[in-house]
């Protein structure tokens, strides 16, 4: 039987914003590293100032050994956010997975009301799926991935990409997705007579 099988299923009126810090592209394969996410309704209003962040905890070797393997580039950057420094200091993963699931419920309680948004998203799903099967079980299947729209509203509206920071700190980086999606809205898209300016 389906742990679902009898929990309410409600609208995915509840924007879960989220990005990933992690060791490679590949779930199966790599590591998650860094998770944050802010919350939102569908028309952009933050629910929490705030948000939820956690790093994941791993051992000094551990770390070691993910920096020597890591790509170049992802080596570099964690490098530059001080992102392997801090793993030390995290918590265990399945820790992690209980209290971003306890988080996003204070604002979707039930099942599948809420659903993923950010940028290039289906590798942060993945990673979600691998490492944090509580808190993806929770989730509605259908997402939002913001890189899309940039990409169609450039190639079909003109829009030019939003500059972007690229902390690549998972916080810095979802703050940024949701403002890209405000900027893409202030461009004329995605227009909603009774939308709120957020």
């Amino acid at each position: 039987m389906s742990t679902h099988e009898n929990a309410a299923i409600e609208p995915p009126d509840i924007l879960v914003w989220c990005d990933e810090e992690t060791t490679g592209l590949v779930a199966h394969h790599e590591h998650l590293l860094e998770v944050a996410v802010l919350v939102t309704d569908v028309d952009l209003n933050l629910l929490d100032e705030v948000g939820f962040e956690r790093i994941v905890h791993y051992d000094q070797g551990t770390v070691r050994r993910f920096r020597d393997n890591a790509a170049p580039v992802v080596r570099g950057m964690h490098d530059a956010s001080g992102l392997w420094d801090r793993l030390s200091s995290g918590q265990a993963v399945d820790v992690v997975d209980q209290e971003m699931l306890a988080y996003i419920k204070q604002f979707a309680p039930n099942y599948r009301q809420a659903r993923f948004a950010g940028n290039s998203l289906r590798l942060d799903m993945n990673f979600a799926d691998e490492w944090l099967p509580e808190t993806a079980g929770h989730m509605h299947y259908q997402f939002l991935d913001v890189s899309g729209m940039a990409f169609l509203a450039e190639n079909w509206a003109g829009v030019p990409l939003m500059d972007k920071a690229y902390g690549h700190t998972a916080m810095a980086d979802i703050r940024e997705s949701l403002a890209e999606l405000k900027y893409l809205r202030e461009h004329g898209l995605f227009a909603r007579q009774h939308a709120a300016v957020a």
